[in-house]
């Protein structure tokens, strides 16, 4: 796995030397719109915008996974709002697609098989995922993600116009590509990225304000099937959400400090705690009381359970973003692997990590440190800060209904415990709006 990490690191410095003339052409574009501040002339520049009065099919090209799904949701939204008379058609993972239905937004969904997805090379049939859409030919289509990994895909569906990320990785087919802060050393978080795809249509400006997600309706399923994990078959008033699963190596906790941490906060809090997981995710030797829904529940039953919980703590997937979405007040264990910035759940959020100089790796594998991002991360340092933060976010049952829904951001230092090895930990704290 060492070696296939560092091929895969060696391939990605390599794509992007290819693409350097291009991004210095894209500077050379940002230098030709730019204005001096004491220039004595006036200006006015006009985005390239498709016709919206002629706009009554629009394909959104998203086959993505939970977490990319739930930051498109605000994108989404702001494409319902600004076309109201459109079609909204969407193609996406059959993983992610409950999320979508329950959103409320699309008119149609059309779920594609991805094979490979985590791969160097994936591989999906456009045209059989079409087939399930009541249209084939569309008046916009737009590419709902800031990386090419599935432009040649998004190619093959019949368009009048496209919309995509101005980007030397894209080829120049259309006038309508908006500039997107993913390709350079500061990137946006990845909800305000799509909405500036999306801007490509709607012409307005996006900052994190913008990231607004849409209350989600479960369906009676979702909601019958999700109380059957509970000793009575009923959701009790209030409880806790835990999940401690992930993929990728670089991005686990150990399960013995997951014991700790699940032991402490069935002492801290009276509410009963719930692990979820997928079918392939292990029992765990958990304390009495603690309920395991491992492979219980679909996406669509972990989401209502997501949505109605006290309070999440987990680490960083697709769970993670979904229940801070849901403004559920939850606890993120955050590895070096990606920067906080662009992948920091948005909500009433904690974000927990520690500032290791190996970081960000962009790996699935640690085989120098052994994950010393997330071992710094030890019970004793840590706990104080999820206790304090659950106490006050759950403390006030009216201000959480009240709080759901919204946007928190920004991003501050709080104290923290000497280090206890030569890495620093520090401790991240999303704050609300």
């Amino acid at each position: 796995m060492g070696i296939a990490g560092s091929l895969r690191g060696c391939a990605k410095r390599v794509y992007q030397r290819l693409h350097f003339f291009g991004q210095a052409d894209l500077l050379l574009r940002h230098r030709w719109q730019a204005k001096h501040a004491e220039a004595d002339y006036e200006e006015r520049l006009f985005r390239p915008l498709p016709d919206a009065n002629s706009i009554r099919s629009i394909l959104i090209f998203k086959p993505d996974e939970i977490g990319d799904a739930v930051y498109a949701l605000p994108a989404i939204a702001e494409l319902r709002r600004a076309l109201p008379q459109a079609r909204l058609l969407l193609v996406c993972q059959s993983l992610a697609a409950p999320i979508y239905r329950a959103s409320g937004l699309l008119d149609e969904i059309a779920a594609a098989k991805v094979r490979n997805p985590d791969g160097p090379f994936c591989f999906m049939s456009v045209s059989r995922t079409l087939d399930a859409l009541s249209l084939r030919q569309f008046d916009l289509g737009i590419y709902l993600k800031p990386s090419p990994r599935y432009f040649r895909q998004f190619l093959r569906v019949p368009c009048r116009d496209r919309v995509y990320p101005n980007d030397a990785r894209f080829p120049a087919l259309s006038i309508y590509r908006p500039r997107v802060e993913h390709w350079g050393p500061v990137r946006a978080h990845a909800g305000v990225q799509l909405l500036q795809i999306v801007s490509g249509v709607t012409g307005r400006s996006y900052g994190h304000d913008s990231v607004v997600f849409p209350r989600m309706e479960w369906s009676p399923e979702d909601r019958a099937r999700a109380a059957t994990v509970f000793p009575d078959g009923a959701l009790p008033e209030r409880f806790g959400v835990i999940h401690p699963f992930v993929k990728d190596q670089t991005r686990r906790y150990p399960i013995a400090m997951w014991m700790q941490l699940i032991r402490r906060l069935q002492q801290e809090f009276s509410f009963p705690w719930l692990v979820v997981g997928g079918p392939g995710d292990p029992q765990l030797e958990l304390p009495a009381g603690v309920i395991q829904a491992q492979g219980r529940l679909s996406l669509g039953s972990t989401g209502y359970l997501l949505s109605r919980a006290a309070a999440f703590v987990g680490l960083l997937s697709g769970p993670a973003h979904l229940a801070a979405a849901c403004g559920t007040p939850s606890v993120t264990l955050f590895s070096g692997v990606s920067p906080v910035a662009e992948w920091a759940p948005l909500g009433r959020s904690l974000i927990l990590r520690s500032d290791v100089p190996c970081a960000p790796c962009e790996s699935k594998t640690c085989p120098v440190f052994d994950v010393a991002c997330m071992r710094e991360l030890t019970p004793e340092r840590i706990l104080p800060e999820i206790i304090d933060f659950l106490r006050r976010e759950t403390c006030n049952d009216a201000a959480a209904l009240a709080a759901r829904n919204r946007l928190a951001s920004g991003e501050r230092t709080v104290d923290s415990a000497p280090p206890v090895t030569s890495v620093n930990a520090e401790l991240f704290r999303i704050s609300n709006v």
